[in-house]
């Protein structure tokens, strides 16, 4: 857990040297997933469990606060914790697919690396779900990713530097499409479950 800790505070603060120590590891998928992604997925899922049922969810408009059922909340954490280990496996298979038309190495390993650490900061920030009117932060919080990916896909892909702004935009626009997919998943499951379960 605290090795967990130090690469995400690593990851945030120093990225250009963590990217660097990234693409010398020696791990397989399965070990990433169960070394870091799996606690660092959690983190947000966990918190908006905790916010939605327990905080509950500020309507506008109604000037009221709704809470979901423990079993509602439950639904929605496991639909979202399989939607993140999920997107972090996909966007890895289209940033190491898109590698060779942008002269970089195409590996799946180091694509699913770039995907994780790059899903990072947003995880990260889900911390603040605990309080779900602070989601906006998460969001502008997550936002720094899109850098980190900026920075690391010619480190860890070995992109050439003329090549590596538009490998970032295209791989951008590939977790764009991510995270609108998880939006209006869990817009779909909250209307689906509403408040009173």
């Amino acid at each position: 857990m605290k090795k967990v800790f130090e690469r995400v505070k690593d990851i945030f603060l120093k990225p250009r040297e963590t990217w660097e120590n990234i693409s010398t590891e020696d791990s397989t998928i399965p070990e990433l997933y169960r070394n870091y992604f799996i606690l660092v997925a959690a983190v947000p899922v966990v918190a908006s469990f905790i916010g939605r049922s327990l905080v509950g969810i500020y309507v506008p408009y109604s000037f009221r606060v709704v809470r979901l059922s423990f079993f509602g909340s439950l639904t929605v954490l496991i639909c979202e914790y399989i939607f993140f280990l999920g997107s972090a496996w996909a966007l890895g298979k289209a940033i190491s697919f898109l590698a060779p038309r942008f002269d970089s190495e195409s590996d799946d390993v180091k694509g699913v690396q770039i995907a994780m650490y790059t899903l990072t900061p947003f995880l990260a920030a889900g911390v603040l779900n605990l309080i779900p009117s602070l989601a906006t932060l998460v969001i502008l919080i997550g936002l720094y990713g899109l850098y980190l990916l900026y920075v690391g896909l010619p480190i860890v892909m070995v992109t050439p530097k003329e090549k590596a702004k538009n490998y970032a935009i295209v791989s951008i626009l590939a977790a764009l499409i991510l995270a609108v997919l998880l939006w209006i998943i869990d817009r779909t499951l909250l209307s689906l479950i509403g408040p009173n379960i």
